[in-house]
């Protein structure tokens, strides 16, 4: 009774919300959400669950409470019937990180309900266990939570909380002397996508990106010098966000194969100098290490086209209007491993390198390849090209991503970075000394 006495006042607003929604237009009431905007607002919720759960994973007490709404309302419900309040679910946490070492979560059939454009339901159906300091093991094979998300401010809240286990099987500690088993080490695809959610939560936090890589890291963007080392990250974040302080970005398509993950983003901004609105596409490959940290990182940004939006820079072909964060949930495609992945790499292979190359006139052209991917129907040929015009011979760097049918390529996308070549060519803006691979 007592936590339904403190869910009731969250959620008699949104069932008010959801009965008017109706004849919203007569009432002067927002329109209903769109589809889009429903997947838009569910994807947010499920990511924030998900970095949400890597701090329970922790027990990290601080890192926990950031995740929820500090609210008199607010009722965790566990699996033995007991209810908590804010200030209780503190001293939860508080009491668990004292005795246990680390939690692993896995959740299974998650679903988000959006309820309102600052309420939605998440529900999932999960195993869990948590490593006790003394070594032995509280294990709940099968449980469920719901959980209600409020959006405070821009980011979402744990509002409520209800979960449902059966008794756990508790295995105990080997011995006095032993010790503690360590988490659970998460797959690859797990910590690309823990990257993947931190990198867009955090976007406004140099140092939290910078925790991102390994310490001695390299982010190499064509046509820059590269930064190598988490400071020198740090400082190339900082320098982006004192430069775009409202940016905001979004993955568009992501490929994974191994350690390697390849993500299409939109990236949207102000730029501060001129108060002028920049939205670019760009690509990035990531290697990763078997901690999640990244190794290394390759970024593919068209430097020319950001210029022409900010004004910076002008040319006779006027640049690309600034592009919106995208609706839509990225498409997510990872290496399945099979024959036809291995026959579109032998297909990427036996593709004259030239022809790259002769599809935009350039003379003498060469194609060296530095990374060759197979993942499901597509191809992904990371390389370094050259060729010459006007007696000179330009080196770049460059990624070609080709979609595969029955041998033959149906579609392909380019990247590289503008700017690179013309800075070689004594053309368009001034650019930093390329960086060399």
């Amino acid at each position: 009774m007592r936590a339904m006495r403190r869910i009731l006042p969250l959620l008699v607003p949104l069932a008010s919300t959801m009965a008017l929604s109706g004849c919203a237009a007569e009432q002067g009431q927002p329109p209903p959400l769109t589809p889009a905007q429903q997947a838009d607002i569910g994807q947010q919720v499920l990511q924030q669950v998900h970095q949400d759960m890597r701090a329970w994973e922790s027990l990290s007490v601080d890192e926990t409470m950031k995740g929820v709404q500090d609210s008199p309302d607010f009722a965790l419900v566990t699996p033995d019937g007991h209810s908590y309040g804010i200030a209780e679910f503190r001293k939860l946490w508080s009491s668990m990180a004292a005795n246990a070492s680390s939690e692993k979560i896995t959740p299974h059939a998650e679903r988000v309900i959006v309820l309102a454009p600052d309420a939605a339901l998440y529900t999932s159906e999960a195993t869990w266990e948590v490593f006790e300091k003394d070594g032995s093991v509280e294990r709940y094979d099968v449980g469920a939570g719901t959980y209600l998300y409020r959006k405070v401010g821009d980011r979402w809240l744990l509002a409520y909380e209800h979960e449902s286990a059966g008794q756990p099987t508790h295995v105990p500690s080997p011995g006095a002397a032993s010790a503690p088993p360590p988490p659970p080490k998460r797959s690859m695809a797990e910590m690309q996508q823990a990257y993947l959610d931190a990198f867009v939560a955090d976007v406004h936090d140099p140092a939290k990106l910078a925790a991102l890589y390994a310490p001695n890291a390299t982010i190499l963007a064509a046509g820059s010098p590269a930064q190598e080392g988490t400071d020198a990250i740090r400082r190339a974040y900082q320098g982006m966000v004192d430069t775009y302080p409202d940016m905001a970005l979004k993955p568009v398509r992501t490929w994974s194969k191994g350690s390697v993950l390849v993500v299409e983003a939109v990236a949207t901004g102000t730029d501060k100098a001129s108060a002028k609105p920049v939205g670019i596409d760009y690509l990035t490959v990531l290697t990763f290490g078997d901690d999640g940290l990244v190794a290394n990182a390759h970024s593919y940004v068209d430097a020319v086209t950001l210029m022409k939006q900010t004004g910076a820079y002008k040319d006779k072909v006027p640049g690309k209007a600034a592009l919106p964060l995208p609706a839509a949930p990225p498409q997510v495609h990872a290496a399945r491993g099979d024959a036809t992945e291995d026959a579109n790499v032998a297909n990427a292979k036996a593709l004259d390198p030239r022809l790259k190359q002769q599809l935009h006139d350039k003379k003498d052209p060469g194609w060296k390849n530095t990374t060759l991917l197979g993942v499901e129907d597509f191809t992904i040929d990371e390389g370094e090209f050259s060729f010459t015009q006007n007696k000179r011979t330009v080196a770049g760097h460059g990624v070609e991503i080709e979609q595969w049918k029955d041998g033959k390529v149906v579609q392909s996308w380019s990247w590289g970075n503008e700017m690179e070549i013309d800075a070689q060519l004594g053309i368009g803006p001034a650019a930093p000394k390329a960086a060399q691979r």
